[in-house]
């Protein structure tokens, strides 16, 4: 199944709203014996485990989030990170 970037934002957004944690997070539990494994199948697949999905956390409370899936992982992630950090620090 062909999926788009707009289709895998879409899920990671959900991912790290619903799991309140980052994509990448979420896919280290969900590995193969770890806690959360074949989540992805169980929820019909609307959510999605790829690195670039962080949830924007201000006092302890999830107040938005930032998705990026347009380039490779590990730069989405790096973005995606650095942007996190900027705005936490903005408080």
């Amino acid at each position: 199944m062909h999926c788009s970037s707009a289709t895998i934002s879409h899920r990671q957004r959900r991912t790290q709203q619903w799991l309140k944690a980052a994509t990448h997070e979420v896919h280290q539990m969900h590995s193969l014996m770890a806690i959360l494994f074949n989540i992805e199948s169980m929820v019909n697949r609307k959510i999605c485990t790829f690195g670039g999905g962080y949830p924007i956390i201000i006092d302890g409370e999830i107040v938005g989030g930032l998705v990026l899936a347009v380039v490779p992982v590990a730069e989405d992630m790096d973005i995606a990170s650095r942007i996190t950090i900027f705005v936490n620090s903005m408080r």
